[in-house]
């Protein structure tokens, strides 16, 4: 005897099916902006605002760490 599926999984299957659909259909990949430049730049007038605060040496260093990720 073959058992029903559960309307869990039914649910389920419903959802995952439904996520790519909308994704493939539903969402204009003109509006996606395909480039980001670099956080961090090698030259003084990216320097000079973050020594301007307190914690902005640590900031620095997070926005020049951030890159190797």
């Amino acid at each position: 005897m073959r058992r029903r599926p559960t309307p869990a999984l039914v649910w389920d299957v419903a959802f995952f099916a439904s996520v790519p659909a909308y994704a493939w259909g539903g969402i204009d990949t003109r509006l996606i902006h395909h480039w980001q430049g670099p956080a961090f730049y090698a030259a003084p007038w990216f320097f000079t605002p973050f020594l301007k605060y307190p914690g902005g040496a640590a900031d620095c260093l997070y926005a020049w760490i951030a890159q190797f990720y």
